[in-house]
């Protein structure tokens, strides 16, 4: 079903995305716009994704970030995808809120800026899970070199032109539901206060 999903949309994108869409008139401009926005959305997760390794691999090494979230992953994890391209389409909304009203705008930063946050520490929980994954049932499997693999494998899928780019989406999509899942499961475990 995943596969599907992910072909569908690539297909559409593809289809979207080629110069025909632009019809007859499409200009050398508009072309090479939409050329540079490819190779943008192509290169920029992975430069991404390698200039943050680093910080990933502290980010990972603290179970008290990562530890609810990745067991939200892999508890809920089509919970996690709703609610992670809920949240992706929010941004969206408040982005476009954000050019007619100026209110809207700043809030639309500040919530930016926390799902700029959920998105590195949501793909720093995929990262993992796909790093457990590959090296299952090994010695490996909890290392940080099996995390690193997994995360490498997020940067060179977010290579593939368009279809990597998607498949970035959708994994940005789980580990930001993965976070909010994990907080909400936070604020159910506390206990109450007596008072």
């Amino acid at each position: 079903m995943k596969i599907v999903t992910i072909a569908l949309l690539t297909a559409l994108a593809l289809i979207a995305l080629t110069p025909t869409a632009f019809g007859a008139a499409a200009t050398s401009g508009e072309r090479e716009q939409t050329r540079a926005f490819i190779a943008f959305i192509t290169f920029g997760p992975a430069l991404f994704m390698l200039m943050a390794l680093p910080l990933a691999i502290i980010c990972r090494s603290s179970t008290k970030i990562t530890g609810g979230v990745s067991t939200a992953l892999e508890e809920r994890s089509g919970a996690a995808l709703l609610l992670g391209a809920a949240n992706l389409v929010l941004m969206a909304i408040l982005g476009w809120a954000g050019e007619q009203v100026a209110i809207i705008g700043i809030i639309g930063f500040v919530f930016l800026l926390a799902l700029a946050v959920a998105i590195f520490i949501g793909l720093t929980a995929v990262a993992d899970l796909l790093g457990r994954r590959i090296f299952a049932g090994g010695p490996r499997s909890q290392s940080v070199g099996a995390f690193t693999v997994g995360w490498l494998a997020l940067a060179g899928v977010s290579l593939l032109p368009i279809a990597g780019f998607l498949a970035y989406l959708w994994f940005a999509a789980k580990g930001v539901g993965a976070v909010v899942l994990s907080l909400g499961a936070g604020k159910e475990a506390a206990p109450a206060d007596p008072d």
